[in-house]
Protein backbone atom coordinates (compact mmCIF):
# COMPACT_ATOMS: atom_id res chain seq x y z
CA UNK A 1 0.00 0.00 0.00
CA UNK A 2 1.23 3.25 -1.03
CA UNK A 3 2.18 5.87 1.36
CA UNK A 4 -0.93 8.06 0.35
CA UNK A 5 -3.10 5.37 0.75
CA UNK A 6 -1.86 4.94 4.05
CA UNK A 7 -2.66 8.60 5.62
CA UNK A 8 -6.49 8.39 3.06
CA UNK A 9 -7.12 5.25 5.33
CA UNK A 10 -5.53 7.29 8.46
CA UNK A 11 -8.58 9.97 8.28
CA UNK A 12 -10.92 7.34 8.97
CA UNK A 13 -9.18 5.11 11.38
CA UNK A 14 -10.50 5.46 14.60
CA UNK A 15 -9.15 7.71 17.11
CA UNK A 16 -10.20 5.18 20.13
CA UNK A 17 -7.96 2.14 18.96
CA UNK A 18 -5.90 0.66 22.13
CA UNK A 19 -3.54 -2.28 22.60
CA UNK A 20 -2.19 -4.07 25.31
CA UNK A 21 1.06 -4.13 26.03
CA UNK A 22 0.52 -6.73 29.21
CA UNK A 23 -2.06 -8.40 29.76
CA UNK A 24 -2.51 -5.86 33.11
CA UNK A 25 -1.65 -2.51 30.84
CA UNK A 26 -3.34 -1.06 28.12
CA UNK A 27 -1.36 1.78 25.72
CA UNK A 28 -3.56 4.33 24.21
CA UNK A 29 -2.41 4.69 20.98
CA UNK A 30 -2.64 8.44 19.49
CA UNK A 31 -4.35 9.21 16.85
CA UNK A 32 -3.34 8.29 13.25
CA UNK A 33 -2.83 4.81 10.43
CA UNK A 34 -1.64 2.57 12.60
CA UNK A 35 0.54 -0.45 10.77
CA UNK A 36 1.99 -3.16 12.91
CA UNK A 37 5.38 -4.77 11.16
CA UNK A 38 5.86 -7.93 12.39
CA UNK A 39 9.66 -9.03 12.14
CA UNK A 40 12.62 -6.73 12.94
CA UNK A 41 15.10 -8.61 9.99
CA UNK A 42 15.80 -6.98 6.38
CA UNK A 43 11.81 -6.56 5.29
CA UNK A 44 10.22 -5.18 8.44
CA UNK A 45 13.20 -3.32 9.19
CA UNK A 46 12.82 -1.48 5.94
CA UNK A 47 9.03 -0.48 6.24
CA UNK A 48 9.76 0.57 9.82
CA UNK A 49 12.37 2.90 8.96
CA UNK A 50 10.84 4.44 5.82
CA UNK A 51 7.35 4.92 7.69
CA UNK A 52 9.66 6.47 10.11
CA UNK A 53 9.19 9.96 10.83
CA UNK A 54 5.76 10.10 8.23
CA UNK A 55 2.48 12.47 9.53
CA UNK A 56 -0.18 10.56 10.53
CA UNK A 57 1.37 6.99 10.98
CA UNK A 58 2.42 4.94 13.87
CA UNK A 59 4.33 2.26 14.14
CA UNK A 60 4.83 -0.82 16.10
CA UNK A 61 7.58 -3.18 15.12
CA UNK A 62 7.25 -6.64 16.77
CA UNK A 63 10.26 -9.42 16.84
CA UNK A 64 11.09 -11.95 19.32
CA UNK A 65 14.64 -10.56 19.39
CA UNK A 66 15.69 -7.74 20.28
CA UNK A 67 18.29 -6.82 17.88
CA UNK A 68 18.63 -6.73 13.45
CA UNK A 69 20.76 -9.83 12.75
CA UNK A 70 23.14 -9.41 9.09
CA UNK A 71 22.79 -12.62 8.25
CA UNK A 72 25.28 -12.46 5.00
CA UNK A 73 28.00 -12.33 8.03
CA UNK A 74 26.72 -15.16 10.26
CA UNK A 75 28.82 -17.69 8.85
CA UNK A 76 32.15 -15.74 10.41
CA UNK A 77 30.44 -15.44 13.58
CA UNK A 78 30.37 -19.11 13.42
CA UNK A 79 34.00 -19.26 12.54
CA UNK A 80 35.40 -16.60 14.78
CA UNK A 81 36.42 -14.10 12.57
CA UNK A 82 33.63 -11.23 13.44
CA UNK A 83 32.46 -11.24 16.91
CA UNK A 84 28.52 -11.54 17.34
CA UNK A 85 28.02 -7.44 17.95
CA UNK A 86 29.63 -6.63 14.63
CA UNK A 87 26.61 -8.09 12.91
CA UNK A 88 23.73 -7.71 15.60
CA UNK A 89 22.82 -4.12 16.14
CA UNK A 90 19.67 -3.23 19.00
CA UNK A 91 16.25 -2.66 16.54
CA UNK A 92 15.32 0.74 19.40
CA UNK A 93 19.07 1.96 18.12
CA UNK A 94 18.35 1.72 14.48
CA UNK A 95 15.01 2.86 14.75
CA UNK A 96 15.76 5.35 17.43
CA UNK A 97 15.59 8.35 15.19
CA UNK A 98 12.07 7.41 14.00
CA UNK A 99 9.99 9.18 17.14
CA UNK A 100 6.39 7.63 15.13
CA UNK A 101 8.25 4.08 15.53
CA UNK A 102 7.39 1.99 18.75
CA UNK A 103 9.56 -1.05 19.24
CA UNK A 104 8.16 -4.46 21.24
CA UNK A 105 9.59 -7.70 21.95
CA UNK A 106 7.23 -10.61 21.48
CA UNK A 107 6.30 -13.36 19.29
CA UNK A 108 3.15 -13.88 17.45
CA UNK A 109 1.27 -16.86 18.07
CA UNK A 110 -1.82 -15.88 15.83
CA UNK A 111 -3.63 -13.24 13.51
CA UNK A 112 -7.14 -12.58 14.12
CA UNK A 113 -7.40 -10.85 10.95
CA UNK A 114 -11.19 -9.75 11.10
CA UNK A 115 -10.80 -8.01 14.19
CA UNK A 116 -7.34 -6.95 12.48
CA UNK A 117 -5.36 -7.60 16.02
CA UNK A 118 -2.46 -9.85 16.11
CA UNK A 119 -1.74 -11.99 19.61
CA UNK A 120 1.34 -12.54 21.26
CA UNK A 121 2.51 -15.11 23.23
CA UNK A 122 1.59 -14.35 27.03
CA UNK A 123 -1.75 -13.20 25.75
CA UNK A 124 -1.44 -9.79 24.77
CA UNK A 125 -3.63 -8.25 21.95
CA UNK A 126 -2.16 -5.55 19.24
CA UNK A 127 -4.80 -4.10 16.87
CA UNK A 128 -3.62 -2.43 13.60
CA UNK A 129 -4.95 -0.51 10.69
CA UNK A 130 -2.32 -2.28 8.02
CA UNK A 131 -0.04 -5.60 8.92
CA UNK A 132 3.27 -6.24 7.24
CA UNK A 133 3.97 -9.92 8.16
CA UNK A 134 8.02 -9.45 8.04
CA UNK A 135 9.04 -12.86 9.71
CA UNK A 136 11.74 -13.64 7.25
CA UNK A 137 12.23 -17.01 5.00
CA UNK A 138 13.91 -20.48 5.94
CA UNK A 139 16.99 -22.73 4.24
CA UNK A 140 15.97 -24.83 1.61
CA UNK A 141 17.32 -28.23 0.78
CA UNK A 142 15.91 -28.58 -2.81
CA UNK A 143 13.52 -31.08 -2.04
CA UNK A 144 16.28 -33.24 -0.15
CA UNK A 145 15.81 -32.41 3.84
CA UNK A 146 18.32 -35.10 4.43
CA UNK A 147 20.77 -33.02 3.77
CA UNK A 148 20.01 -30.98 6.71
CA UNK A 149 22.21 -33.53 8.83
CA UNK A 150 25.16 -31.97 6.61
CA UNK A 151 24.35 -28.51 6.19
CA UNK A 152 22.35 -27.16 8.80
CA UNK A 153 21.22 -24.04 8.87
CA UNK A 154 22.68 -20.71 9.68
CA UNK A 155 20.28 -18.30 10.30
CA UNK A 156 20.41 -16.90 14.33
CA UNK A 157 23.16 -16.28 16.75
CA UNK A 158 21.98 -19.75 18.30
CA UNK A 159 22.22 -21.68 15.26
CA UNK A 160 26.32 -19.96 14.84
CA UNK A 161 26.80 -22.16 17.74
CA UNK A 162 26.01 -25.51 16.40
CA UNK A 163 28.01 -24.75 13.40
CA UNK A 164 30.99 -23.81 15.38
CA UNK A 165 30.93 -26.95 17.09
CA UNK A 166 30.50 -28.85 14.19
CA UNK A 167 33.05 -27.85 12.54
CA UNK A 168 35.83 -26.38 14.57
CA UNK A 169 35.62 -28.99 17.88
CA UNK A 170 36.87 -32.55 18.11
CA UNK A 171 34.22 -34.81 17.76
CA UNK A 172 34.18 -38.71 18.51
CA UNK A 173 35.84 -39.43 15.35
CA UNK A 174 39.38 -39.49 14.27
CA UNK A 175 41.81 -36.80 16.19
CA UNK A 176 43.40 -34.31 13.49
CA UNK A 177 46.93 -35.47 15.04
CA UNK A 178 46.43 -38.75 13.78
CA UNK A 179 45.52 -37.83 10.74
CA UNK A 180 49.12 -36.24 10.42
CA UNK A 181 51.89 -37.77 9.32
CA UNK A 182 54.16 -38.39 12.57
CA UNK A 183 57.85 -37.13 12.64
CA UNK A 184 59.17 -39.99 10.88
CA UNK A 185 57.04 -39.50 7.97
CA UNK A 186 54.52 -41.84 8.25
Amino acid sequence: MSHSALLQRAETASPERHFGLSSTTTWAAPLGHHVLVVGGGFGGLAVAQALGGADGVRVTLVDQRNHHLFQPLLYQVATAVLAPGEIAQPLRGLLGRCSNVQVLLGEVEWVETKARAVHLKGGERLTYDSLVLATGATHSYFGHPEWAAFAPGLKTLEMRFASAAKCCLPSSGPSVSAMLPNESGS
